[in-house]
């Protein structure tokens, strides 16, 4: 396991950092600033053990990794940044349980990602 600490954590995020800083380069150097990706950060994406921005945004608002991905599956979008996951969530508070989302998982989404009155069930 300290070999992955190490490789997973330490190294490949600062060679895969140096390799997009080059392609980077060379996609600006041949007029092709299209063909990157801006939003790309390794390190965060090792961090948290996933690829999309919709998986680490709830993760960051303080989801548990379980909720997130019960949380993506339903969102069915890669790209959702904090606010527009808050948003999501917000608009469909009414609708968890009809939505086949285990109680534990609808508990932490209320608690953790709406406030007040919006955190309350549906009457």
């Amino acid at each position: 396991m300290d070999l992955v600490e190490r490789i997973a954590r330490f190294k490949a995020p600062k060679y895969i950092s140096a390799y997009m800083d080059i392609l980077h380069l060379h996609f600006g150097q041949v007029d092709r600033n299209d063909l990157i990706e801006r939003e790309f950060d390794i390190g965060i994406q090792l961090e948290f053990g996933v690829s999309s921005r919709t998986l680490i945004s709830p993760m960051e608002l303080g989801l548990s990794r379980m909720s997130a991905t019960a949380l993506y599956e339903k969102i069915a979008r890669d790209k959702l940044s904090q606010e527009e996951c808050r948003e999501w969530v917000a608009d469909r508070a009414a609708q968890f349980e009809g939505m086949n989302i285990p109680a534990v998982i609808v508990r932490e989404l209320r608690e953790r990602l709406l406030s007040g009155a919006d955190a309350r069930p549906a009457d």
